[in-house]
């Protein structure tokens, strides 16, 4: 599990990201988690097209398990490899397109910018879906990057804690 601190539209999101990873290795992990969380953001490899060829096991499993209409973004990673590029960046459209999702492309390398944008857009479309516009609005990391330590007055208002769940 990790966590990602963004700021959106003026106000701190803190997210809880689950990697589970498209090994199986990680089969039993990614089962557990599926169905938990509040977005779902199914990764592939342009420079891997078998990465891309899992992604339709995955979003049924998701849909299977998850209470109601989740959230779903496809996101196309490595874009810096355009040289060495598997899946072309239509195919990734199309499909996102079939889903109802949003689609990016995005270099953890050379495109922060796309990153943090990544991030922005699965919180806009929970706050969009579930309609709670406090979704992430709990205990936040900012600045130096160290926990705030919360004074009474901003523990009792994080109470509860509105993490926003993205695998």
């Amino acid at each position: 599990m990790y966590t990602k601190d963004i700021e959106l539209d003026g106000a701190p999101r803190h997210l809880q990201i689950d990697d589970t990873a498209g090994q199986e290795a990680y089969a039993d992990l990614r089962n557990e988690k599926l169905g938990t969380g509040d977005g779902y953001i199914l990764v592939y490899a342009i420079n891997d097209d078998t990465t891309f060829a899992k992604l339709d096991k995955v979003r049924t499993a998701i849909k299977a398990t998850h209470k109601g209409d989740p959230v779903i973004m496809l996101v196309a990673t490595k874009a810096d490899l355009e040289d060495a590029r598997a899946v072309e960046t239509s195919e990734g459209h199309k499909k996102a397109s079939e889903w109802g999702a949003e689609f990016s492309e995005v270099s953890a390398k050379t495109d922060g910018e796309g990153v943090r944008k990544m991030f922005e857009t699965i919180v806009r479309g929970v706050i969009s879906k579930t309609g709670d516009s406090s979704k992430g609005m709990g205990t936040s990391m900012f600045g130096d990057g160290k926990a705030k330590k919360p004074t009474a007055e901003t523990a009792a208002a994080a109470k509860p804690a509105r993490r926003c769940a993205i695998l």
